[in-house]
């Protein structure tokens, strides 16, 4: 399912250079289906009038599964500074506002039986095993992405976690 999911954004990336910077946001509930359609409509709006010292950043945006964002800047076409990313991250707040959702959440994002779950890190090892599916919410850019977003937790970060 998740492998469809990342095939999905990579189609409807083509034109961006695998070196654009990505940011996942997680959401601490399920959007609603009117509620996804909502935000991914913002999202639209947001990366449409994105701009960084005045030129238009080349942008887009995803929910996905309706609990994560995804937000995709192509660096090669225009750079993204400290300002212009300090506005998405408002952006994903002001989202969070109007539909009551943490997406500044440090949980660890896992998958059960098709359903995004969350623990604290200090509990991982109770939460999940080596075979579970975690979400892995930072990327050096778009290559990463596609790699390395999600996978068993054996092979992620969070291993060391594990017992």
């Amino acid at each position: 399912m998740i492998q469809s999911v990342v095939h999905s954004i990579r189609e409807s990336l083509l034109g961006f250079d695998l070196s654009s910077k990505v940011w996942v946001y997680f959401g601490d509930r399920k959007l609603t289906e009117v509620e996804s359609n909502e935000v991914n409509k913002s999202i639209l709006e947001f990366c449409a009038q994105w701009t960084s010292h005045g030129s238009d950043v080349k942008a887009s945006g995803f929910v996905i599964l309706d609990q994560i964002i995804v937000l995709v800047a192509d660096i090669a076409k225009s750079s993204v500074s400290g300002c212009s990313t300090d506005s998405s991250v408002r952006f994903i707040q002001e989202l969070g506002s109007r539909y009551k959702l943490d997406f500044m959440s440090r949980d660890l994002y896992y998958l059960v039986q098709n359903e995004i779950k969350s623990c604290d890190l200090s509990n991982i090892a109770s939460h999940i095993n080596s075979k579970t599916i975690v979400f892995n919410p930072f990327f050096s850019d778009l290559s990463d992405f596609y790699v390395n977003f999600a996978g068993e937790a054996f092979q992620s970060k969070y291993k060391r976690f594990l017992n």
